[in-house]
């Protein structure tokens, strides 16, 4: 009998050393998939609590350092179904991509493209406009948008 208990455990801690293997690998896939983030630009006074806030970011050469609590989804259908998940308030790095595009705009005029420069100055004024960045597969960042 004493054999036979031990063979069970050993299959069982195989089975779990396995499946712990396999749990870690997926993961890192799922970090590693496209994606839209979105949050506001209140800065570090917020007056809102409920609602995701970018209090400092660093937009230089190739990198976003972004602190903020964010909406991710898989993409803009997801979203508009309620399909995210809230991210909490952490430091965040992230690479542009070499052809990343940068919007501004919304409503009825839609949205025009702008330069780097222009994007980060809309980024300083922190008055509750809207980031969205969009990620390929490869976790890049290949399109920027403010949206009021």
């Amino acid at each position: 009998m004493k054999k036979v208990y031990k063979r069970i455990v050993a299959v069982l801690l195989l089975v779990c050393v396995i499946a712990g293997t396999f749990g870690v690998s997926k993961s890192i896939d799922a970090s590693s998939k496209s994606a839209r983030y979105s949050a506001y630009l209140f800065g570090p006074k917020n007056k809102y609590k409920n609602v995701e806030n970018v209090k400092s970011f660093k937009l230089k050469g190739k990198k976003l350092v972004i602190k903020a609590s964010l909406k991710k989804a898989k993409d803009d259908t997801a979203y508009l179904s309620s399909k995210y998940t809230k991210l909490k308030m952490k430091k965040r790095t992230f690479k542009l991509a070499s052809n990343c595009k940068f919007y501004a705009g919304g409503g009825e005029d839609g949205f025009s493209k702008i330069s780097k420069k222009d994007f980060v100055d809309y980024l300083y004024l922190y008055n509750g406009l809207g980031l969205v960045f969009y990620t390929n597969k490869s976790g890049k960042i290949y399109k920027m948008v403010i949206k009021c």
